[in-house]
Order: structure tokens, then sequence, then C-alpha cells
């Protein structure tokens, strides 16, 4: 066991507000040269120390997203590493949720970690054996295989969130120290809707429609909203039965976890909930009512923002500062529609930004798209527009297949962190490609066959994130090429998806000159023959 003592709360709370890094910004600083991965890998085993964490606890699906690992100390009497990944568990095996876990030992002289249930977190069956204790503190707002029925003139349920609702970054508001208002932990989540064209069955084998949201909580995530509309105790989710929340819900509109009063002294305030802020040109409700994305079994295509990693951008000290939230942005059937898509024509799918700022938990947050080389769209659609979003990416050319910028590669699965030593912004993404883009090679049409790890860089000492323009060329991680492994009907079985970098002592988001990176290891569309494996391989960067 990791041996920290204990901090008051005063203290710790006071040292979120003021640890900003106000970098010694200048010229002359040494920036990096390359970005290694150990040509070891190891999956994160479980309590037992011999199997993965993924056989243990219904822990199957783990990580079904970016995790987020909070240091020992980032919350009161938090004494290990606390993870905060996206998984189902046994006590809720029908949707993957917000699962915290901890190390029960520092990583081995390999590099490997050991980890078990954070014991307090979603402890909803104490007096059952290990393993069956503990479950998701976050859910879906209703199963992820089934749909409502729509009778009549009845509207079909529009909840962004309906099928899906899973985590991919968790911070401490730096404005919000003592807890006002919405809460001082904020989640950024994605949220699925997979019932579009559909109603009363199963969608199994639907497309989605994505969103990102927003919860929050004011007791350092024991507990998040739940919809009242639809309540159904944790760790269950409601079968059948959506809360009929287009844009989520907040206020008396949501319960504290599985308090639920009745009495309006008790009920949260309006700015705790769980909300919308981060789509697409189109809604849920355009997309029922359009009847050319509508195909024989549902959605005719993938849609919205998907796969969202934050970073609270503290570097330069402004205030309040800026969350930024990288995601893969697919415009899905919609985009013959409008010519606004043009940037996204020749790519399924592609990186786009959206940020917002932080408010004390005075109010509910709204993001603005980068677009325009401006983060002046609106986040979501409303009566004066808004949801237009341009990629970070926007040329591609086929002299850049070195760079994962050729027509035949996509990128996907980003996240954003901060390199302390040498004052850079590194943009991490999974880059999807024919045949490994080493230095030298060409471009390569055809289908893609393996991915790699790249990163891009924003020298902070010019520039701070809202000059998304200003990302480097991509360079491929040392070591990260792996081809996809057949595996039935998974069409991309890939060692690396969802890369989430930590270094061991620093702040979510921050990186030193080493660490680790903790990634799903196996396929994203199907089910993983032999199952997924979370895993984890140590990193290093050079400067020069």
């Amino acid at each position: 066991m990791i041996k920290t003592s204990l901090r008051r709360v005063p203290v710790l709370l006071s040292a979120v507000v003021f640890c900003f890094s106000f970098a010694a910004f200048g010229q002359g600083v040494p920036k990096i040269k390359s970005i290694t991965a150990d040509q070891s890998f190891y999956s994160v085993l479980g309590p037992d120390h011999i199997h993965p964490i993924n056989s243990y606890g219904g822990l199957a699906t783990t990580s079904d997203e970016h995790s987020t690992i909070f240091p020992p100390g980032t919350l009161p009497f938090q004494s290990n590493y606390l993870f905060l990944v996206a998984a189902r568990t046994s006590l809720a095996p029908e949707a993957s949720g917000l699962v915290l876990l901890t190390n029960i030992s520092m990583p081995d002289h390999n590099g490997q970690w050991t980890m078990d249930f954070a014991p307090f977190y979603g402890l909803f069956a104490p007096q059952n054996l290990a393993g069956q204790r503990n479950a998701a503190v976050f859910v879906t707002a209703m199963s992820h295989l089934n749909c409502p029925p729509s009778t009549g003139n009845d509207w079909p349920d529009a909840t962004f969130d309906l099928n899906y609702a899973a985590p991919a970054s968790a911070f401490v508001d730096p404005t919000n120290p003592f807890d006002q208002g919405g809460g001082n932990l904020v989640l950024v989540y994605e949220g699925t809707h997979r019932c579009i064209g559909l109603s009363g069955a199963s969608n199994a084998g639907n497309n989605f429609f994505s969103t990102i949201g927003v919860a929050t909580s004011k007791d350092f995530g024991y507990t998040w909203p739940t919809y009242r509309a639809n309540f159904t105790p944790l760790p269950g989710i409601n079968p059948t039965t959506g809360p009929n929340a287009p844009l989520g819900a907040w206020g008396n509109q949501v319960c504290w976890g599985n308090f639920c009063p009745s009495i309006n002294l008790l009920q949260p305030p309006a700015q705790y909930g769980r909300y919308a802020i981060s789509g697409p040109v189109e809604t849920i409700a355009d997309a029922f009512t359009d009847s050319t994305t509508i195909a024989a079994n549902g959605l005719a295509g993938n849609a919205g923002d998907s796969e969202p990693a934050a970073f609270v951008d503290d570097v330069h000290g402004s205030w309040p500062p800026y969350v930024y939230v990288v995601h893969t942005y697919n415009p899905g059937p919609f985009s013959a529609d409008s010519p606004l898509y043009q940037n996204f024509s020749n790519v399924g799918f592609d990186l786009s930004v959206s940020r917002f700022a932080l408010n004390g938990g005075t109010a509910r947050m709204q993001a603005t798209h980068w677009f325009g080389k401006k983060f002046l769209e609106a986040g979501l659609p409303g009566p004066s527009g808004g949801g237009h979003q341009d990629p970070i990416f926007p040329s591609l050319h086929e002299s850049d297949y070195q760079n994962c910028l050729a027509p035949s590669q996509t990128r996907s699965a980003a996240s954003i962190s901060y390199s302390d030593s040498t004052h850079e912004y590194v943009l991490f993404f999974v880059c999807l490609s024919p045949t490994e883009p080493a230095p030298g090679s060409t471009y390569v049409s055809g289908d893609t066959k393996g991915g790699a790890w790249f990163y891009s860089t924003i020298d902070a000492d010019l520039y701070d994130l809202s000059s998304e323009d200003q990302w480097s060329l991509p360079t491929e991680v040392v070591n990260s090429w792996s081809p996809f492994i057949p595996n039935g009907g998974c069409g991309k079985d890939f060692n690396g998806w969802y890369p989430s970098l930590m270094s061991l002592g620093a702040r979510p988001g921050h990186l030193g000159t080493s660490g680790f990176i903790f990634y799903m290891d196996g396929c994203t569309d199907k089910e993983t023959t032999g199952g997924r494996i979370y895993s984890s391989r140590a990193f290093t960067i050079q400067a020069q």
C-alpha cells in the first residue's frame, strides 16, 4: 500500500485553488524530440495478483472510454491512486458506468499494476463476497440494449444519454474550492442514444448518436445525479422506460444518487445535474423525423461527438480556466445535407475540440466548438444555430502518410495533456492505418490493417489551447504500431484503444518525463473473443 499521511480537507482544497502551473515561460526550453512506449506491456491484475482485472467483479468491459487517474491526496482521505474508468460490474451488468478502482500496491519492477474496487465507492452490497460488493456510481438513463415504446402521438424519448453514459474525464473544479452550487467534482462523459428509428425493442446492431455531457458531484464522487422521472435505485438501471429529457436534467429533476427527496429544501440546486454540452448540428429529435437518416434497423450511420477526453487548461493562469474537450466527431448520415461538413467529406470521422469555462459552480456549463479557427460556435444546436465544428487537422494529403494525415488514415480516441518539463501541450491519439506509418513511408491506399499512437504538440511558451490551428505535424510514438488481430466479427481488435497518460505523483493531465499509458486491448465495435484486457505500458519523453 502507498502510505501517505492524510491531509486535512481545508489544506487540500486550498491546494486545488492555488496549484496552477505557472510555467517559466520563455525561449530556450527543450522541446519534445520523441515519445517512446516500452516494448513490454502488461495486463492490469485483479486483487489475486494473477488474473486480469477484467476477469474480476464483472469488470469485463474495462475500460470502455478514457481513464482518469487521481494521484494520492487529490480527494479528501485518498491515500492511493484512484482510477475512474468506464466499466460494467457483476452488480450492474447491463451497461458501462463510472466505476472507481484503486491500486493495492505500487507497480512492480516490470511496471505491472494490481487493482481492486475503491472500497467505499458504489458499495451497494457490503455483505456480498469480494468483487460483488461495488458497482458504478453513475450510469445510463435506461438499459443499454432496450428502446422505450412509442405509442399513438407520443414523441419518441430523445434523452441524449438514454442508452449509454460512460465517463471520459473527471477533475476537481479549481474555481469551486468550497463546493458551492453544482459541486466541485466534474465529470465529462459520453452520452449515447441507440434507439433512433426503433421502438420498444432491442437496439442491438443499431448505430449510435453520441453527445458529450457534464455531470457534477458535491461529495467528491460518492454520489452523482440520477434521473428523477424514471428513478431506479442503483445499482439497478431502468429496463424499459427513459426520462424523456433531451438535454438532460438538473435541480429538482434529478436525485442525489439513491437519495430522491420530495421536500423542496432537500432537492439539488439548479446547477447540479447531468446535461448535454456538445453535439452535432442535428439533434436526436431531428433524426427521428428525418426519413433519409433511418435504415431498416435504425439510424443509417453512427453520428455525433464521442470518445471525449477533457483537460483543464491551468497552464497560463488565466481565470477562470477553460476546459478543452477533444473528441471524435462523426457527421454520420447527415453529412450530405450541409456544405458545412465539407472538411469531413473524405473521412467517416475525425478529431475535433470543444471547450467550456468553469464558473465556480454558479451555473451549468456551456460549450463552444472549434469552428472557423475560433471557439464561437455554440456547442449545441438551438434557435440561433450551433453545433458546427471543424477537424483539428483540416487538410489530408497523401504526402503526409507518415504523419497520419493521408486520406486512407483516420484519427480517434484522443486526449490532451501538458508536458511540464518542455512547456508543451500534447495531443495523443490513435492512428488507424493500412500499414505502419513509419518515417519515410508513403501513401498506401486500402483497408485499415492496424493502429499506432501518435502525438502532436503546441508550444505553450507561445500559445494556449485557444489556438487549435497551432498543433504540430503528428509524430508516431516509438514502438506503438500494432496490427489488428483477426477476431470473428470484430474488425479492429487493437492493442491500444483509449490511451490515457499519467506520470507518478503528477496532477491529472500533467506529465513528467516518464509515466504509464493505460488503455484497452480488444474490440470496441464487437465483443472481444477471449475478453478485453485493461493494460498499461511505460513511456518516456525525450527532449531536445
